[in-house]
């Protein structure tokens, strides 16, 4: 399990209470763990990228190498690894978007950031 410094939980989808007693049930884990790796499904990112524009602009994110996979816990998950304007490269850490829109759900998405360590990617 990667370790994860920093979490920042955006909007929340279709989370149950008992979900909310323990923070690593709040999204999905910074790595995909029983996932599918699934072809790319341009809308979703696309829809993604819209739901996160104005702050990611705001920011100065760019965006990186990127992962969509699907859960059956989490349904479609598009992660993405980004970096921030006027940051240098960190060769210890890699900034993460994780997006993703629980099954059964048509629109929407839960948003997280978080900072994992590059030798446990």
């Amino acid at each position: 399990m990667p370790k994860v410094l920093i979490t920042l939980a955006g909007l929340l989808l279709g989370m149950s209470d008992s979900k909310m007693n323990d923070p690593r049930e709040l999204f999905p884990p910074a790595m995909p763990h029983a996932e599918t790796v699934v072809p790319n499904n341009d809308a979703f990112i696309e829809g993604c990228r819209s739901y996160v524009a104005e702050m990611s602009e705001r920011l100065g994110w760019t965006f990186g190498n990127s992962t969509l996979t699907h859960s059956e816990t989490w349904g479609l998950v598009w992660r993405v690894d980004y970096q921030v304007r006027g940051e240098l490269p960190n060769s210890t850490y890699v900034k993460r978007l994780i997006c993703w829109r629980p099954p059964g759900k048509e629109e929407g998405f839960g948003t997280a950031t978080v900072v994992v360590l590059r030798d446990e990617q």
